[in-house]
């Protein structure tokens, strides 16, 4: 997910499937995991479908299909 659409609010809170991670609070939190997860990739390509998009006054929530064709630091995988 492109971190333009995070929250850097202290109150907000992301959920990281796929092994890395479990849920982050707040930017301080989410920074760290989203810096690390990236580190663990040594390229590939990723695509992204969102299903559900909502945005209110002061809650947002998504849902998005990502799909990677990755390549690992130690190994190739894909990861869906």
């Amino acid at each position: 997910m492109s971190n333009a659409r995070i929250s850097r609010g202290a109150g907000s809170v992301r959920a990281t499937p796929c092994g890395f991670g479990g849920l982050e609070r707040g930017w301080a939190e989410t920074a760290l995991r989203l810096d690390w997860a990236a580190a663990q990739f040594a390229g590939g390509s990723v695509e992204e479908k969102d299903l559900s998009v909502i945005v209110g006054a002061d809650l947002a929530c998504t849902v998005t299909i990502e799909r990677y064709d990755a390549r690992l630091r130690t190994a190739r995988a894909t990861i869906n």
